[in-house]
């Protein structure tokens, strides 16, 4: 992956463009298809013989979360903070990715435990100094 990445990155033999918030992302068809299900399917309906790039324009997603997510079809890492989180998550839904939609899941699960953790030792020391 290491190497389709540093093509991804320098747009060398690239066969597709994704446009979201008028921000565009190079990428291998092969490796859409691989990781996400809508792609699979938006892409088998093209037409087979056709040797040009593809544009593809995904207006319901954002760039933010469609990066995390095209960075992790690249790189099997998944760069999730409190402010992408919920873009990822959509953005996976709607890709078809439900590892991702899980990974997504259980980072906001996790934050939220450690939240209800810290307000109920919040109200612990409260109740003990009142």
């Amino acid at each position: 992956l290491r190497e389709l990445n540093e093509q991804r990155q320098h747009g060398i033999l690239c066969d597709v463009c994704i446009i979201v918030e008028g921000k565009i992302f190079k990428a291998h068809k092969n490796v859409l298809l691989g990781s996400s299900r809508y792609f699979k399917t938006l892409y088998c309906q093209v037409q087979k013989t056709s040797d040009q790039a593809t544009v593809t324009h995904l207006d319901i997603v954002t760039a933010q979360g469609f990066k995390a997510i095209i960075d992790f079809m690249y790189s099997a890492h998944l760069a999730l903070t409190s402010r992408n989180v919920i873009e990822v998550m959509s953005a996976a839904s709607y890709l078809q990715m439900t590892d991702i939609v899980q990974a997504c899941h259980n980072f906001i699960k996790a934050a939220l435990d450690i939240s209800i953790k810290s307000d109920a030792s919040d109200d612990l020391v409260d109740y003990e100094l009142g």
